[in-house]
């Protein structure tokens, strides 16, 4: 996806050709550095809060002083406004600087989500790796090398999206999302001490859940419970609620998107459409 045109960078806008960091610096040497992928919906950036609350815990972890919310906001409504977005994504980042650190923020267009929930996602789950428990698996960090790495290995082989466990052969999370199961009306999710990212979608959707008297729990999921699981379905700030109808070359349940999934989904459109409607 092409990304557009203008980014915002240390405080002014460019074009894309002649946004840079200094080469020095640990967020390039090191990816000292924290992110969110945001989606803007309307021209409005759904759940701003919470991902800035994310993004503010995941800069402590790494010990990058973060700018003031009030300034992350400016430079957020400078990108919009600035390459006209009604509808994008919207991603804000923070490298860890020589004499200060950096802040900068692009865009892209968003992925085509009619055509992903028609047919669901097809995943693949990594065998012989695993993710290590360590202090960053709170942080959406630039260290991101392990899950780039094997999700361009999975498309190849005509994968939306893998899945990892940790070393304690339990299912973590895909390499851009967070892991739900349906198995005969409860829904269970991974919790965050198997390594998984504190997802904004996440826990919007647990809430959800909560409302609609939907059972669900965070506990441990093995391989085989996903194989043994009625639906399986995927959150993140672009894809919102997506079933995985495809898992390893087999079918997940009946090998289209489950009604839990598709429940949750409509629910969180609502929502996304409710907070960023015109006024």
């Amino acid at each position: 996806m092409k990304v557009l045109d203008r980014v915002w960078i240390d405080g002014r806008m460019v074009a894309k050709e002649r946004a840079s960091l200094p080469c020095l610096s640990p967020g390039v040497l090191y990816g000292q550095g924290v992110f969110e992928t945001m989606r803007c919906h309307h021209g409005k950036v759904f759940l701003f809060e919470s991902h800035l609350k994310r993004l503010a815990h995941g800069s402590g972890l790494l010990g990058i002083a973060a700018p003031s919310r009030r300034r992350i906001r400016e430079a957020v409504r400078q990108v919009i406004e600035g390459n006209r977005l009604r509808e994008a994504a919207i991603r804000l980042n923070l490298c860890a600087g020589v004499s200060r650190n950096h802040l900068f923020v692009f865009a892209r267009p968003l992925p085509d989500l009619r055509r992903l929930r028609a047919r669901g996602l097809s995943a693949c789950q990594v065998k012989d790796q695993w993710l290590g428990q360590t202090f960053l698996a709170g942080a959406k960090s630039f260290n991101r090398f392990f899950y780039e790495h094997f999700s361009a290995l999975a498309k190849k082989k005509g994968f939306d999206e893998v899945f990892f466990g940790n070393s304690r052969g339990e299912v973590a999370e895909g390499s851009r999302s967070n892991i739900f199961i349906v198995r005969k009306g409860g829904v269970r999710t991974p919790p965050l001490g198997a390594g998984c990212l504190p997802g904004v979608t996440r826990f919007v959707a647990i809430d959800i859940m909560k409302d609609e008297g939907i059972p669900v729990r965070e506990q441990a999921i093995g391989p085989g419970d996903l194989f043994s699981a009625d639906e399986i379905w995927c959150t993140n700030a672009l894809w919102g609620v997506l079933s995985v109808t495809r898992l390893d070359h087999r079918k997940v349940g009946k090998g289209k998107p489950g009604p839990v999934a598709q429940k949750i989904a409509q629910i969180y459109d609502n929502r996304v459409e409710k907070e960023c409607a015109v006024r």
